[in-house]
């Protein structure tokens, strides 16, 4: 039968709680770390390795977004010229030659759309919806929605109820607005060889312009909930924070998180850093347009400091507990930076938002209408000399910026490279990201290496992803085995069974 633990003595047990047994560290099964590991994962390498990879994505969204203000304007200008000097062209008379009357009646012939590329055509595109958007965000008052606001928080909704539904909007529409981008893209290039008519074109530029459009206004509404939480009077910015963040935790850390969701996560941590950054100098030179001053108030300041500041420390917070809970090593995120800087090292400025999801223009439209407002601080007069020289010093700026854009792509493609330099040689591994064998509970296990936080040897780590091959090899032999044969005719010695039988012959021989 089965045994039974023997009942301690009195005696015993009050010797036993008296005299309690030495404490050995204990390692678990899945990555042999001990509490101690466990401790300073919590501590100092999930905060470290996190951060490093966060703000380099930062760093990259922040180069994207300085090619759209920079690059882009100039790239859309020369395509224009090109266009201006193939219209000034052909109403001059230059296609008198008999090979361009040839091409131009040719039958399926785009000599008047190849004049420029699509991906030319699609900057002039783009330029046109990050003005148009900017023009009509310039138009809206942003008093009305604030007072708006003001109202229906103290009333109806609470301040982070309302702030929870411009940020699930938020996400919504730049997960979104980028597949739009994409199609408008394509729809460029295909107009330009003359493989998609000119409705499609502008569907396609009329569905990104309303997407942009509304990202803007959803990212101005979310700057003027902040306006209200810092000029509230019953500390509600405070309120604002506590309940975010905590909701924040609670949807992210209680649930099972693979190697792709995670990183999904840390891409919209990345962007949701830069976004905020984007709508606390909306909200600070908002407030200096309301004063009439060029100076920003100190108290937005420091509130704007403990914004940022709180953001960061929860989402150190939330990585930490999620790795935790779902026995992720720090040194994920270490292979991430890995994979990310690969990218980085080959992408460029139009293409780096992509890799994070990052939708760019929506954050240039209201950093456009931002730079507009603080062009007309205390210019109440219209005073032509106070205009051009603001005008000067604008473009002065917008000069400064075009030039320094180039050498803060350059110097992150140096920094990621070196990064995969160092990464190559220190853990020796390949470009290839970490793969996931299945375990015997049925969950995604993060077969990297283990990293400097209590690291085992290579040789048990090997024996650990051998032993996981192999409990899945039998894993799914048992369930071949258990599968019926697909066979009509199960009579003993009939036909269907007869290769079975040999077959079961040749095992024992």
């Amino acid at each position: 039968g089965l045994e039974v633990e023997p009942l301690q003595s009195f005696w015993d047990y009050v010797s036993a709680e008296t005299h309690p047994a030495e404490k050995l560290p204990c390692t678990d099964m899945v990555w042999g770390q001990t509490e101690r590991d466990r401790v300073y994962n919590f501590l100092m390498y999930v905060p470290y390795q996190l951060e490093r990879l966060i703000q380099f994505g930062t760093l990259l969204c922040l180069d994207s977004f300085l090619g759209i203000m920079t690059i882009m304007p100039y790239r859309a200008t020369v395509a224009l010229l090109a266009v201006s000097r193939g219209m000034l062209a052909r109403w001059s008379g230059s296609r008198g030659s008999s090979a361009v009357g040839a091409e131009a009646v040719a039958p399926g012939s785009t000599s008047r759309r190849s004049r420029i590329g699509g991906s030319q055509l699609y900057d002039i595109v783009c330029m046109l919806i990050l003005l148009g958007s900017s023009a009509i965000l310039r138009a809206i008052r942003p008093g009305f929605i604030y007072y708006w606001l003001k109202d229906i928080t103290s009333e109806f909704l609470k301040m982070s109820v309302l702030s929870s539904a411009f940020e699930i909007a938020d996400k919504m529409l730049c997960n979104f607005g980028l597949d739009v981008l994409e199609a408008l893209s394509g729809t460029c290039t295909l107009w330009v060889v003359g493989r998609k008519g000119t409705r499609h074109l502008a569907a396609d530029a009329l569905v990104a312009f309303m997407i942009v459009l509304l990202h803007a206004v959803v990212l101005m509404c979310q700057g003027l909930v902040l306006a209200v939480a810092l000029n509230s009077k019953r500390n509600g910015l405070l309120a604002l924070l506590i309940a975010n963040n905590f909701v924040e935790i609670k949807g992210a850390v209680f649930k099972r998180w693979d190697v792709p969701r995670i990183w999904g996560l840390v891409c919209m941590d990345i962007v949701e850093r830069l976004h905020l950054f984007a709508i606390l100098i909306f909200v600070v030179i908002e407030d200096m347009e309301s004063s009439s001053t060029w100076s920003p108030s100190s108290n937005i300041l420091k509130e704007s400091i403990k914004i940022l500041g709180s953001e960061v420390i929860i989402d150190i917070l939330k990585h930490a507990m999620l790795g935790k809970f779902n026995d992720v090593r720090p040194g994920l995120y270490r292979e991430y930076m890995k994979d990310l800087c690969d990218k980085a090292v080959s992408a460029q400025s139009h293409t780096l938002h992509k890799l994070m999801g990052f939708h760019h223009l929506a954050p240039g439209c209201l950093m456009l209408r931002t730079l507009t407002t603080l062009f007309w601080i205390n210019l109440e007069t219209w005073d032509l000399y106070e205009v051009l020289l603001r005008v000067c010093v604008a473009f002065a700026i917008w000069l400064g910026l075009a030039l320094v854009k180039p050498c803060v792509g350059w110097g992150l493609k140096i920094v990621a490279h070196r990064y995969v330099v160092y990464y190559t040689k220190r853990y020796n591994t390949k470009a290839s990201h970490a793969s996931r064998v299945p375990s015997a509970l049925g969950t995604n296990l993060i077969s990297s290496r283990p990293s400097v936080v209590g690291q085992g040897s290579q040789a048990a780590w090997s024996k650990l992803v051998k032993f996981r091959a192999l409990l899945s090899g039998k894993q799914r032999r048992r369930a071949s085995s258990t599968q019926a044969p697909a066979h009509t005719n199960m009579v003993p010695g009939g036909p269907a069974t007869e290769p079975l039988l040999q077959q079961q012959q040749q095992q024992q021989q």
